[in-house]
């Protein structure tokens, strides 16, 4: 995406924070984001569940 962003005319990057910004790189981690683990604040930010210390971890099986 980052190459790509040059072939649209008045592009720019957006910087976003950290605490905005939830990597989603393999399936377990979209699906703990769409768990009840996490809560989406009215200011649109995703934030973990009263009661959730922290995220637990999950692994899905690796076979095809």
């Amino acid at each position: 995406m980052g190459a790509a962003i040059e072939c649209f005319a008045n592009s720019a990057a957006v910087c976003v924070p950290r605490d905005r910004f939830a990597p989603v790189k393999k399936c377990s981690d979209l699906l703990m984001l769409r768990s009840d683990c996490y809560t989406v604040t009215p200011d649109a930010r995703l934030v973990l569940s009263n009661g959730v210390a922290k995220a637990p971890e999950m692994n899905l099986d690796g076979k095809k």
